[in-house]
């Protein structure tokens, strides 16, 4: 547990994901925060409100986000254990973002933060991957690392990396044109090593199964080298 609890925090409507509430992936790293370990869950029980006060308080080992007397969210500390495939190079993972995943003409989210193709780069994550060639399941694309982004030092704020690993695992394991949209549940991630602003990095992600309403998906920000700068695995759920 850190000293950073029990504090107040707000999302701006910069970091938004659905339409008027926060990317879950931004949300989770802001509470994440909070806590002093490598890998922490953060399990999302409401859509984040934007540009409102939340409260962090301490519970146990863990720590929540309120809304009032409602629970938003619950980090804990945990171990996060993924084999994370070879890595992409990065002109695989610009050829791959040539073609995305996904028809962003029926993009659920098109302002999404972490991969509305509305976004602009300079002002969000935007992380619209495709399918890599003869890597079966696997999505990647360039990591965006501009120093427009929040920063801490000369690496991008661990918020931020947070974001950048949540919508490539849904586009690698969430159905294309779904009857209803699918949203984060629960998330984890470590961050191994700065992801250093303005640096070539590459972002990937891979299925890992699931079934009904429920999808699970990994994903993994490498530098230029191949070395994990993160890694995460995300449970997403189709609204009913």
């Amino acid at each position: 547990m850190s000293g950073r609890v029990p504090a107040t925090v707000t999302i701006p409507a910069r970091f938004n994901g659905p339409p008027h509430t926060a990317n879950g992936g931004y949300a989770a790293g802001v509470l994440a925060l909070h806590l002093s370990a490598t890998a922490v869950e953060v399990r999302l029980s409401v859509p984040p409100p934007l540009d409102t006060p939340l409260d962090v308080v301490a519970s146990g080992d863990s720590v929540e986000l309120r809304s009032g007397e409602t629970v938003v969210a619950r980090a804990r500390p945990v171990d996060l254990d993924l084999d994370v495939p070879s890595p992409v190079t990065t002109a695989d993972a610009v050829a791959a973002a040539r073609v995305p995943a996904f028809d962003q003409d029926f993009h659920p989210f098109p302002t999404c933060f972490g991969c509305g193709p509305l976004r602009s780069p300079t002002d969000a994550v935007r992380h619209i991957c495709g399918r890599v060639p003869g890597r079966e399941g696997l999505v990647a694309c360039p990591a965006n690392t501009s120093p427009t982004l929040p920063l801490a030092g000369d690496a991008l704020a661990p918020e931020i990396v947070w974001a950048g690993l949540d919508c490539p695992s849904s586009t690698a394991c969430v159905p294309q044109h779904t009857d209803a949209p699918w949203v984060l549940g629960t998330f984890t991630v470590r961050i191994e090593r700065p992801v250093l602003a303005g640096a070539a990095h590459v972002v990937m992600a891979w299925p890992l199964g699931g079934e009904g309403r429920k999808r699970m998906g990994a994903s993994a920000i490498l530098d230029a080298t191949g070395r994990t700068c993160a890694i995460a695995s995300a449970v997403w759920i189709a609204l009913r």
